[in-house]
């Protein structure tokens, strides 16, 4: 299927076996301890303080099989006051291919449904539009 030239992007999307909420890794492991002290304070009992490896004195909230899930963990640790949660990607990285395509017009569109029941490996995902917020 051949389009305008400037109609599509070509992306390339890392995406990773598990997903890990943590908080970054202290100076040592006192500072850990009372960075856990505030977490309990909050109402956060799940916790896995990280003793050596990369991630020496990181404090593991959680791990999940994606990303959204691990955002969704990230968003309500922001309203209990925990602004310094973050995502790493574990295990297998795999990298794929997508392509996005800017406005495509009904023929455009039904000719992409085309191929996705042709190729049914393949997803469609809606995109985030310019000033739109995603949560």
């Amino acid at each position: 299927m051949a389009l305008p030239p400037g109609m599509t992007n070509r992306i390339t999307v890392d995406t990773a076996s598990s997903y890990m909420v943590f908080i970054p890794p202290s100076k040592n492991s006192k500072m850990a301890e009372r960075k856990i002290a505030e977490l309990q304070e909050r109402g956060i009992s799940h916790y896995f303080f990280i003793p050596d490896g990369k991630f020496r004195y990181a404090i593991s909230l959680g791990i999940f099989k994606t990303e959204d899930s691990a955002r969704k963990l990230v968003a309500e640790l922001k309203k209990r006051g925990i602004h310094d949660a973050s995502i790493a990607g574990r295990g297998k990285i795999t990298q794929g291919i997508a392509f996005q395509v800017n406005n495509p017009d009904d023929h455009q569109l039904d000719r992409i449904n085309d191929l996705l029941d042709a190729y049914p490996q393949i997803t469609r995902k809606s995109c985030q539009q310019p000033g739109e917020v995603v949560q």
